[in-house]
């Protein structure tokens, strides 16, 4: 708890709310860039607010379009298995979300079907991979780990079923790269990340036919790429999870809907270079591409907020590393706009308040 007391900083969230009359707001340079944000939505925000190197609380925040392009997702359509007549099938549209009494009974129905299905049938990796996809979903449902065993263990056998140089296989060791790294971040076992990295190349090096295919490889590899650097510091891994998401940006439309996202994992690398190199110039364009993300997404879309808060905390760094004013007031109303696009009943509203209140301190501090 700060010093100010749980009072303080009640009063300073409050402060914050009657920013029109006060001065602490009297010299933001550029408002009308963030005002809008009082008319988006809530984020849904998946990371625990932790206590930064700035001493301000932040929130490392993954949109949720971000964990659903990079996990079993929107550009997962490319979990999607090419049939020997070269008709594609999304196995995401497929698979029941969001109930688990139907992702029980597609289990049921997918074991039933690979049991009658002879192990040279051209199909069999296709249903092992949905059958995979289900118990991955079902893993997010209940968040047991069991579940998430046979997320791993299935998806290997769709690998082992599925030939070199068959359409398939790049999205199927997609999807076995993508438990893997599930199960790293549930066990933190390093060598599921190192797995996860290799299957990814082996992925991308099957030149993938179709654009969606290929963006979700690639996405994976750079998250897990980035994973490692954290956990090693090894500079070679974030120099190339920086490289691949270049990449990615490259060949994503301005207009894309998931572009947003994109920007947004480029510029969590960049933050990261900056961090381990000392070059600023690195955070300044982490700082440009995490606007360019705010701008592109559009108002009342749930991730908004969260692009926001991102761009806030870099804002902070660029702060503590500079001493630029401008940056820790830009920081505070962008904070602030954000939770007023909140509603009351958000999950995260109060630690987000504490994270605003946590930045007017500091602005008063600066002016004692």
């Amino acid at each position: 708890m700060f010093p100010l007391g749980l009072f303080r900083l009640v009063a300073a969230v409050q402060h914050w709310k009657r920013a029109n009359d006060s001065d602490l707001f009297d010299d933001l340079d550029t408002p009308l860039a963030y005002g809008s944000l009082n008319k988006g939505a809530a984020a849904e925000d998946t990371a625990p607010y932790r206590q930064s190197t700035t001493g301000v609380q932040t929130v490392t925040c993954r949109p949720g379009t971000s964990e659903s392009a990079s996990r079993h997702g929107d550009t997962t359509e490319a979990s999607c298995i090419t049939k020997e007549n070269d008709e594609s099938e999304s196995i995401m549209e497929l698979v029941p979300t969001g109930d688990a009494d139907l992702l029980y009974a597609d289990i049921r129905t997918m074991k039933e079907v690979l049991a009658i299905t002879p192990p040279n049938d051209p199909n069999r990796a296709l249903h092992l991979n949905r059958l995979a996809i289900s118990y991955q979903r079902l893993f997010d449902y209940t968040g047991r780990l069991e579940d998430l065993e046979e997320t791993v263990a299935i998806s290997w056998a769709a690998a082992e079923a599925t030939p070199v140089g068959h359409p398939s296989r790049p999205a199927i060791l997609h999807s076995l790269a993508d438990s893997l790294q599930s199960r790293f971040e549930r066990t933190g076992v390093i060598s599921d990340l190192n797995q996860a990295i290799e299957i990814s190349t082996e992925a991308l090096n099957a030149r993938p036919r179709d654009g969606l295919t290929l963006v979700a490889i690639l996405h994976n590899l750079t998250d897990s790429l980035q994973s490692r650097y954290k956990r090693t510091r090894y500079i070679e891994d974030l120099d190339l999870a920086i490289a691949k998401a270049r990449e990615i940006l490259e060949i994503t439309p301005s207009g894309n809907p998931n572009r947003p996202v994109i920007l947004g994992n480029l510029a969590d690398s960049l933050q990261n270079w900056s961090e381990q190199t000392g070059n600023i110039a690195e955070l300044d364009f982490a700082i440009e591409i995490s606007q360019e993300a705010l701008d592109k997404t559009p108002m009342g879309h749930l991730d908004r907020p969260c692009f926001a808060t991102d761009l806030a905390k870099r804002l902070m760094i660029r702060f503590e590393l500079t001493g630029r004013m401008a940056d820790l007031r830009m920081a505070t109303y962008i904070v602030g706009a954000a939770l007023a696009a909140m509603p009351l009943e958000h999950p995260h509203r109060n630690t987000t308040s504490l994270t605003l209140a946590s930045l007017v301190k500091k602005r008063m501090d600066m002016r004692q």
